[in-house]
């Protein structure tokens, strides 16, 4: 396995963390289960975002590139963060995205869960058309072995205090005045 060593360092020339670059699947390869706390990765979106791999896998071949990848983020991590969507030609969504996550689900046992987050951005101008709206979000999958995927990272109240009423107690704004 090949991989390149380079160390970052701050303005007094303390060391920050290295950087390997290679042959990122072989080196996953070789790591212990749980080795990791968390990946987060933005794989190429098809044949639309290539970076430096070269392909132009589309579908079901893009699939079958990448679920290997997820599935041994799960083998050595906790959770797996992945930014990742599916192109669009001539106005229809490919759904290679939704292929991915479900032979996940089928054939790999990988948790996927419950809904994606969103990465809010800036759409690319013009990419919307008379027709389909431009997107200006992209979806970020967390993917984890079943028994991981509730780990100690979470924390449901995150976003505030927890609800007033508990289930089957009367909701707010949806009554009648």
């Amino acid at each position: 396995m090949s991989r390149k060593k380079q160390t970052a360092t701050d303005m007094l020339g303390a060391k920050l963390f290295d950087l390997f670059t290679g042959d990122s699947f072989a080196w996953m390869r070789t790591l212990p289960d749980q080795a990791v706390t968390l990946w987060i990765t933005s794989p190429p979106y098809e044949d639309a975002r290539r970076y430096s791999t070269g392909h132009k896998l589309r579908g079901e071949r893009w699939v079958e590139w990448y679920r290997p990848f997820v599935v041994e983020m799960c083998r050595t991590s906790a959770i797996a963060a992945v930014n990742v969507s599916a192109v669009r030609r001539k106005w229809a969504y490919s759904g290679a995205v939704e292929m991915l996550v479900a032979d996940l689900l089928r054939l790999d046992g990988i948790a996927c869960a419950a809904a994606p987050y969103a990465w809010v951005k800036n759409g690319i101008p013009g990419s919307g058309s008379g027709r389909v709206h431009r997107r200006d979000w992209e979806p970020i999958y967390l993917f984890a072995m079943p028994d991981r995927l509730e780990s100690y990272w979470s924390d449901p109240l995150a976003f505030g205090a927890p609800p007033v009423h508990g289930p089957g107690g009367p909701m707010s704004n949806r009554q009648a005045n």
